[in-house]
């Protein structure tokens, strides 16, 4: 099995980021096409995947700097 973290992603962090453009139903966060296209459409997932690489192996960061 391979690794894809270096050191574990704050859970705050991503939350906060949920919070931002996915609807929040009984304490579940629900991310829609909506969601996903209000994220390319702010430019936000750039950020996003930015600031992953400082907790990804530098061998995995063809996942972030793909296509999306």
């Amino acid at each position: 099995m391979s690794q894809i973290f270096q050191k574990e992603y704050p859970k705050i962090l991503f939350f906060d980021f949920l919070s931002l453009f996915c609807e929040l139903n009984n304490k579940q966060y629900i991310f829609s096409k909506d969601a996903f296209k209000r994220i390319k459409l702010e430019k936000k997932e750039e950020s996003f995947c930015n600031e992953l690489k400082n907790y990804y192996f530098p061998s995995k960061y063809h996942y972030l700097e793909r296509d999306k």
